[in-house]
């Protein structure tokens, strides 16, 4: 449509100059024309500085009152607090002077009093806010008529630094979370070597007592042994001893000493082997010791073994994620220093045009002076369409370029490839003619916006059976948060509701990706909104789950051999939910604030390109007539679009079910606003407000964490095959 417009607009304009050569002008005609001219010079700074602001306008104000033309003073303030959804404090306020003629417009188109106060220079207040960027516009302003390019430069490059400084702060936490996880790891190997030296110098003392009471059994029994056998000794010497005295002669003690002197004998050698015996029973005995604490010394180590590596398990895990915040950053960097140059680009471009315009007036009043009727009326019907026209192709070609980062993203075709989008996009910006264009259909072969985007319809029309969009692979599948992200295995519901609860906030207002990507439920004036938070990023890798943990038993996940798996249809169930002490139609949001990712559709190529996706509400153009082209105060990128491309559509919330344990078609969302979108995607957003669930929203969330036992996300897709 954008082109066919712009088709239209030339051949106005080629059918304004064979008129307008047959003609000769008045001197009134010629004055209307200056006029045109002048108009024109307006117009078109108003799509580079665009309107004042409503509140600038008015006696006591920059502008007069009635002053319909560009902001030339404030173009460079834009509503930060709305585009970063931050309150900003005020800052100081500057005050700039200008010069100006006395009567007639000065070098911005202003016309002045010459008896004015002060009439030799025109003072501009220059109010400074609190923020990041200095130039937000007060509340008091309102709001402008139509933002002109620089605004909307500006506008990009303050959501750039927000998304930036966002990202940083993430990266930081992420190196912080490290941090942390390497000093505890670092405190734990050290608790775990004094606890294995405590235990080994336990059991050390414990065996050497144990030998010194064994050392001192054996002496006491030595002793008793010995005192046993100088007893029996000693009554063999007795026994030896003659019983009778005189003349008599005992025969018999020689043989009885003999006898108990051998008995006694025996009885040592067994009191020996008794001792020997019970000594080994002993030795035997420290050695069963001796193993036993080697044993749960080991057993010990083990057990700190496997702590240690599920520790360092976690921190691989976190490290995972460094990498894709670090090419976000990265990114981000790079549309910021793109940006910052587009806007330089157009401020020159509104600078040049002010000179034009001087200039312009200079010749003018020269040709005023020296002939009337010359023919620069001629040129001045010519111009007036011809800048028309290049409004038009610009606008054209922004079309195009949207439709060529379309197909890039559709395609995901690496720089390598020559039917990749980006292929196209250097040469849809140095086109400078609308090319070869027949029944309102772009033809290929010509130099021209027409050639890049036929050659992109062919490629998309091949590209549909060789990549397999016309052949798409459906399926559904079901999450465990508790499960597949947060790892919550046990019966115990109390690590999940602490998990629930540190996504609660006070106030959902304070979330800068609520304000800006979500439709509000109701109004901020209203107060606080109390609700639940939940950020999580989704992979599409082989070994991980959905949610980048260890596939594990009882997880889910897409599969890594096909290059894109796209979101038809969504849904969120929550297990446990108490029907009767809450709403039965709680609803959530669900909204993808990272980056989508996908992999290039050639197998051989194992790579992943990440999207910033910006869903904008594009405006459509109107299809232009005759009547609009002889409108004098005619602006293509003013009247005819139906919206500003600044517009982003917002999400709404979705209704939540029970979790009734089978998939049933009816309790997944099936509009438009996820379709399309990758489910890989660097960081999700799902918020649970609290007066969904009870007119009491705290109320609410505290039934909520104490029934809901899980929360499962339901995802119905479409991959393609690639290659």
């Amino acid at each position: 449509k954008a082109l066919n417009n712009a088709l239209t607009v030339w051949n106005e304009a080629n059918l304004a100059s064979q008129l307008l050569r047959r003609n000769q002008d008045t001197v009134e005609r010629f004055s209307r024309n200056a006029d045109d001219q002048e108009r024109d010079y307006r117009n078109r700074l108003i799509e580079v500085f665009g309107y004042p602001y409503a509140g600038d306008i008015g006696a006591g104000k920059t502008f007069p009152s009635g002053y319909d033309g560009p902001d030339l003073y404030h173009y460079m303030y834009v509503e930060e607090s709305a585009i970063t959804g931050q309150d900003l404090p005020a800052g100081p306020l500057a005050t700039g002077y200008y010069s100006r003629f006395d009567t007639g417009p000065d070098s911005r188109g202003f016309f002045f009093d010459g008896d004015s106060p002060n009439s030799e220079f025109l003072t501009v207040q220059y109010p400074l806010g609190g923020g990041s960027y200095g130039f937000d516009a007060p509340a008091s302003w309102g709001s402008r008529r139509a933002p002109g390019e620089i605004q909307n430069a500006l506008s990009e490059i303050v959501q750039t630094q927000a998304a930036l400084k966002r990202a940083l702060a993430e990266y930081g936490n992420l190196l912080q979370e490290v941090e942390d996880l390497e000093d505890v790891l670092a405190e734990m190997k050290d608790f775990h070597a004094d606890q294995v030296q405590y235990t080994s110098a336990y059991f050390a003392t414990r065996a050497t007592l144990e030998t010194a009471r064994v050392v001192a059994q054996r002496i006491a029994r030595t002793t008793q042994a010995s005192a046993k056998i100088l007893e029996e000794m000693k009554g063999a010497a007795v026994e030896a001893l003659p019983r009778v005295s005189g003349l008599a002669v005992d025969c018999t003690s020689t043989a009885r000493a003999l006898i108990r002197t051998t008995s006694v004998s025996m009885l040592g050698s067994l009191l020996a082997a008794s001792n020997a015996a019970e000594t080994a029973a002993d030795v035997a005995q420290a050695g069963i010791n001796s193993a036993e604490a080697a044993f749960r010394i080991a057993n010990e180590v083990a057990g700190q073994d496997l702590e240690t590596k599920q520790h360092l398990a976690e921190i691989r895990r976190v490290l995972r994620d460094e990498a894709p915040k670090r090419l976000e950053i990265q990114q981000l960097q790079e549309k910021l220093r793109q940006q910052q140059g587009n806007y330089l680009a157009v401020l020159a471009k509104g600078q040049r045009l002010l000179e034009e315009r001087v200039q312009w007036r200079r010749d003018l009043s020269a040709d005023l002076s020296n002939a009337r009727y010359r023919d620069m009326t001629f040129r001045i019907f010519r111009n007036d369409a011809l800048q028309k026209y290049r409004a038009a192709f610009d606008l054209a070609q922004r079309y195009v370029l949207l439709a060529a980062t379309a197909y890039d993203y559709e395609s995901n075709l690496l720089g390598t490839d020559s039917r990749a989008g980006r292929e196209f996009l250097t040469d849809i910006v140095r086109q400078r003619s609308l090319g070869r264009i027949g029944s309102g259909t772009p033809v290929a072969g010509s130099p021209g916006l027409a050639d890049p985007l036929a050659r992109l319809t062919e490629n998309f029309s091949v590209l549909k059976s060789q990549l397999g969009f016309n052949n798409p692979q459906t399926e559904t599948g079901r999450f465990s948060l508790r499960n597949e992200l947060y790892r919550l295995r046990s019966a115990s519901g109390d690590s999940w509701k602490q998990t629930l609860a540190k996504a609660r906030v006070e106030n959902l207002w304070d979330v800068p990706e609520f304000r800006r990507f979500c439709r509000p439920f109701a109004s901020e004036s209203a107060g606080a909104q109390p609700g639940l938070v939940l950020r999580f990023p989704t992979t599409v890798n082989s070994g991980l789950n959905f949610f980048g943990r260890d596939l594990a038993g009882g997880d889910s996940a897409y599969d890594s051999s096909r290059f894109a798996t796209r979101i038809r249809s969504v849904g969120v169930w929550f297990s446990g939910y108490d029907g009767n002490g809450l709403s039965v139609t709680p609803r959530v949001y669900l909204v993808p604030v990272g980056m989508d990712v996908l992999r290039s559709p050639d197998p051989d190529e194992e790579k992943t390109r990440a999207w910033r996706v910006v869903d904008q509400a594009l405006p459509v153009p109107f299809t232009i007539g005759p009547s609009a082209l002889r409108n004098r105060a005619w602006i293509p990128s003013v009247d005819t679009l139906g919206g500003s491309f600044a517009d982003i559509r917002r999400f709404a919330a979705l209704r939540a079910y029970h979790d009734a344990g089978t998939f049933t078609e009816s309790e997944a969302v099936s509009d438009s606003r996820l379709i399309g979108r990758s489910v890989w995607n660097t960081e999700w957003m799902l918020v649970i407000p609290g007066s969904t669930l009870l007119a009491d929203p705290d109320q609410g969330l505290d039934a909520f964490l104490e029934s809901v036992s899980d929360i499962k996300l339901f995802f119905q897709t479409y991959s393609y095959s690639g290659q």
